[in-house]
């Protein structure tokens, strides 16, 4: 018998954005870490022009955003919901659901 999940799907949604918020805000108010430079993030090959290496104040969030970055990023946010559906539906299938 497989065992449930300890939290609802409702919920484990929730976690990868939670997770996502808490390293931007990590990255925002503790810019002094010396971990942070061990980064380099200076190739803007990506077609943005942009090089992330200038640090970004809590007011600027959001802002400065490309529509190139705007157009990769839902593209991104896309696929990765894709493969979390199809991994979905692995799943149920193979609990026979």
């Amino acid at each position: 018998m497989a065992a449930s999940a300890e939290y609802s799907l409702q919920t484990q949604a929730k976690i990868p954005c939670a997770i996502a918020v808490l390293h931007n805000f990590i990255w925002t108010h503790n810019a002094g870490d010396d971990a942070n430079e061990d980064y380099d993030f200076t190739d803007s090959s990506d077609g943005t022009g942009m090089s992330p290496t200038h640090l970004v104040t809590p007011d600027q969030l959001g802002t400065h955003i490309l529509p190139a970055e705007r157009e990769h990023a839902g593209q991104q946010c896309d696929q990765i919901a894709d493969d979390m559906w199809e991994d979905y539906q692995c799943e149920l299938q193979s609990h026979g659901e």
